[in-house]
């Protein structure tokens, strides 16, 4: 069976926590939530961490943006940047729609 992507996300900040040699209570001050809440992350329990937490997760444990981004997030982020190369092509420039 595979993990779900809420399952990759806490291995991953869990792993990252425990190199760092963090405890939770370190890593929740530092986010701003409570001790359970990291807990809740790491076990992958929780369906949807918002991604401005997940940023600050990401800061925290010095983390990437691709690490934090859930997997249909990091699609998105892909097609974004085809789009935005594609342009550089085109016309020596980003565009990019306001």
């Amino acid at each position: 069976m595979s993990l779900t992507e809420q399952e990759k996300l806490g291995l991953t900040l869990f792993h990252k926590r425990k190199e760092l040699s963090l405890l939770q209570g370190d890593v929740a001050a530092m986010v701003g939530v409570e001790k359970p809440t990291i807990s809740a992350y790491e076990c992958g329990v929780v369906k949807n961490i918002a991604l401005r937490t997940r940023v600050k997760l990401a800061q925290a444990l010095d983390l990437s943006l691709e690490e934090i981004l859930y997997d249909s997030e990091k699609d998105c982020l892909k097609l974004r940047r085809l789009k935005e190369d594609g342009n550089r092509g085109k016309t020596g420039a980003c565009k990019r729609n306001h």
